[in-house]
């Protein structure tokens, strides 16, 4: 089996691409969401400020066997790419999903990358554990956040919509499609910075993007671009003039059948007013004058943001389900602490292999590595999984380094002080958050 690169420049091998990852959201999610064929390869092709996209595949002969769909930020997490892995059946457990993780790893590192970051879609109602989380774990991946996923089918009863629909004295509502008015683009941005500050991250840290009038333009051009459609409702104080909570709502007709309920915020100084359902009732009333067929809109949000999930129940969403099964799981390391600080990862293991072939290695108990790191860095936070065998050498910063018995590369760190690469990867089979068209098409992440 062979990696191919793709960018979305050659249709052909694009669609080939394309249709593994949907093929694998379609058996494995119960409601699939995400962007269609000619929105990703406007995503891949186009030159965007925030971002980048590309992908690999793993071909046997003219049977394309699985993808790892790749999204680099360029303005904040510039140390981080977000990754998705998709196999399909009849080739998982016969080593696809690593070999294409071990080639994603080896560009992460050319591009001077740390964080690998995905998300699984897909697990036990109760547990949320699946052969996904099965495989990252066994690469080091430790569960950082979770989020729930809630559907609602439309059209709503115009007589439901009207009964939520009540207007805050004090504010006015302004709504618009594709193309936000002049007057609002500055305080629109800041609303937009203010919402990638708050929104609930779990144990991940992540840095808030700092939008401006420019980045939204381009995300306005984008999503024409990508065929997409938006529904924005806004609320303004009435006294000051100033926007205080918005909402977007969209999709596209290459997925009529699935829409997204992408932002809904309020300004820390203007909440506990009831905004937030005053301003998504009109603009939900908005989005389904024209259906003209039943779909399913999308919604996700971290667990402990009991607000907009209570919003949301009014709206007639259905009660929140176990996040496990609904929920999507960020997948992130253990993080140094420091530049002595030893955090060890199994999915090191291919991004700093082979570094240091002319140190010794020695062959010692986990009890002895736990022992020899200790006393090597006083006052780290080690982290090894149970069941890895390890080998362990020595450096002026207390570099340390493991393979696992499936024989992974033992050379890790170079010279230098021990500031360690991390990653975090999306489970083999498994998709990253199914409303990646919010990130793709220039939304403010959820």
């Amino acid at each position: 089996m062979r990696i191919v690169s793709v960018d979305g420049r050659d249709s052909e091998v694009f669609r080939r691409f394309f249709e593994v990852r949907y093929a694998v959201r379609r058996e494995e999610l119960e409601f699939p969401v995400g962007l269609g064929l000619q929105e990703a390869r406007v995503l891949f092709t186009g030159v965007h400020t925030a971002g980048r996209s590309d992908g690999l595949g793993l071909v046997d002969g003219d049977t394309w066997a699985g993808i790892a769909w790749l999204d680099w930020w360029l303005l904040d997490n510039t140390d981080t790419v977000d990754v998705e892995l998709a196999v399909v059946p009849a080739y998982r457990r016969r080593g696809v999903a690593t070999r294409l993780l071990d080639a994603v790893i080896e560009r992460a590192r050319a591009d001077g990358r740390r964080v690998l970051s995905g998300m699984n879609s897909a697990g036990d109602p109760v547990t949320g554990e699946s052969a996904g989380t099965a495989f990252a774990a066994a690469r080091g991946f430790v569960r950082k956040h979770a989020e729930l996923q809630q559907v609602l089918e439309l059209p709503l009863p115009s007589e439901q919509l009207a009964a939520l629909d009540r207007p805050v004295p004090g504010y006015e509502l302004v709504q618009w499609r594709e193309h936000m008015p002049d007057e609002w683009l500055e305080q629109f941005a800041v609303l937009l910075t203010g919402m990638t500050e708050d929104v609930p991250t779990g144990d991940r840290t992540i840095e808030s993007t700092r939008w401006t009038p420019a980045l939204i333009r381009e995300a306005e051009a984008r999503r024409v671009a990508q065929g997409r459609f938006t529904y924005t409702t806004a609320a303004v104080h009435t006294a000051s003039g100033a926007l205080a909570a918005y909402t977007q709502m969209g999709g596209s007709p290459e997925t009529p059948d699935r829409l997204s309920q992408y932002d809904t915020y309020v300004h820390p100084t203007h909440r506990g007013r009831r905004l937030g359902i005053a301003v998504k009732i009109p603009n939900l009333s908005a989005l389904q004058s024209g259906l003209d067929h039943t779909a399913v809109l999308h919604t996700f949000n971290a667990p402990e943001n009991t607000p907009m999930i209570a919003v949301n129940e009014k709206l007639g969403f259905p009660p929140r389900r176990p996040t496990h099964n609904l929920g999507t799981h960020a997948l992130t390391p253990r993080q140094p602490v420091g530049a002595a600080t030893v955090s060890v990862l199994v999915l090191l293991l291919r991004i700093q292999a082979n570094r240091q072939r002319s140190q010794g290695f020695r062959r010692i108990s986990l009890s002895a590595v736990r022992r020899a790191c200790a006393q090597a860095v006083r006052g780290a936070m080690l982290t090894v999984s149970s069941d890895l065998g390890a080998y362990c050498s020595w450096g002026k910063a207390g570099r340390t380094a493991f393979d696992r018995r499936a024989g992974w590369g033992k050379n890790l760190f170079g010279p230098g002080p021990c500031a360690v690469p991390t990653c975090s990867c999306a489970p083999a089979g498994r998709g990253r958050d199914a409303e990646e068209g919010q990130r793709a098409s220039g939304q403010a992440p959820r």
